[in-house]
């Protein structure tokens, strides 16, 4: 009967675990590790493009704004020369005046734009008041720059430009100078924030890429040595049984493939050693009875000697007797021939006793 094992305990861990799971869990990690790295780097890309766009939007933003200031000297220098024109060129002061309020106007469009996109309401009730000082301050020139203009009067004209046009001037450009410092003001905490998520986002990610490195390495080394270290308990029983010894046993505690491997390794050296003990203990048995057959054999020797003799004793008394044989053969003869003699004598004696019978018995007869 084979020899039975000591029950090994089924709990679910990663030393019992197949070596295709642990592989795969060494996969798995890895993957994981990348997935990390890719959502950390994605997520610092996003804060860093959002961060990005809005320093993109911000110097559209200043860009439109020197535009519209370049712009609002070229108003400036307009309004002068329509106050200055005579009758021959007051039409072509006044078409270039229109042709600079146009690119005005489509400098406030984008300018707009830029704001409402930047979600920032306090630039947008600036521009608001700018575009509404903006319109006061063209009204004046309408109705009294170039309405004097119109009329000849160049000291009317200047007088109103000197006067109501300059305060308008100054209305309507202090809320965009305000607009402009407030853009640029929220351009260097943008552009820090922006290097500040970089710097965030990489450290985030060659932290975890690190911790996941040393994760993977680390798990790696354990799984490794689960598995190498029972391999070489067995390498090492085969290597003892190669050699003879069936002492050895694994004792590999895992119930992976190695370790169903060395438990089935010591069973059948469990049960290659009860057959060796067993054909050990016959092979005693045996040369027990091969002695007591010896010293038996010994003996029928000794008797066959004996009984050699005994034949030799035999013979000669047969030898002996045959003679006598012979010896009584020839005096039965003889005692034969009398015992015939001795017969027919008995017989004439009873011849006459019969004669002698009869003759008394007459000689009584008589008397």
């Amino acid at each position: 009967m084979p020899p039975t094992t000591a029950p090994r305990s089924h709990k679910v861990s990663l030393l019992n675990a197949r070596i295709r799971t642990k592989l795969t869990l060494i996969t798995g990690i890895g993957v994981l590790v990348v997935v990390i790295v890719a959502v950390l780097g994605t997520t610092g890309l996003g804060s860093v493009n959002a961060k990005a766009q809005q320093l993109a939007r911000a110097a559209t933003t200043l860009q439109h704004l020197d535009q519209l200031r370049d712009m609002e000297g070229d108003m400036r220098v307009n309004v002068y020369s329509v106050a200055s024109a005579g009758t021959n060129t007051l039409q072509d002061a006044l078409d270039t005046s229109g042709a600079t309020d146009k690119e005005v106007d489509n400098q406030v469009v984008a300018i707009r734009a830029d704001l409402a996109s930047s979600g920032n309401q306090a630039e947008q009730d600036e521009f608001a008041l700018f575009t509404t000082k903006l319109t006061a301050w063209r009204q004046v020139r309408q109705q009294q720059v170039v309405a004097a203009a119109q009329q000849g009067n160049t000291a009317a004209a200047q007088a109103a430009i000197d006067g109501p046009l300059a305060a308008a001037n100054d209305a309507y450009s202090a809320p965009l100078d305000k607009l402009a410092d407030q853009v640029n003001a929220a351009v260097a905490p943008d552009a820090h924030a922006a290097s500040s998520t970089y710097s965030t986002s990489r450290t985030n990610a060659i932290l975890a890429l690190v911790l996941g490195t040393i994760a993977l390495v680390g798990l790696a080394v354990v799984i490794g040595r689960l598995i190498v270290g029972p391999l070489h308990k067995v390498s090492a029983v085969l290597g003892r049984l190669a050699a003879g010894d069936l002492t050895s046993t694994a004792d590999v505690t895992s119930r992976d493939e190695v370790g169903k491997m060395a438990e089935a390794l010591d069973i059948a050296i469990g049960t290659l050693r009860t057959t060796v003990t067993s054909l050990s203990g016959s092979a005693t048995a045996l040369a027990s009875s091969a002695e007591e057959l010896t010293a038996t054999n010994d003996q029928i020797a000794a008797g066959a000697v004996e009984v050699s003799t005994q034949a030799e004793v035999v013979s000669a008394a047969a030898g002996q007797i045959n003679a006598n044989v012979f010896s009584a053969a020839g005096g039965a003869e003889q005692m034969g021939s009398s015992i015939q003699e001795i017969a027919r004598n008995a017989g004439e004696a009873a011849s006459v006793t019969t004669d002698a019978v009869r003759s008394a018995e007459a000689a009584n007869a008589t008397m």
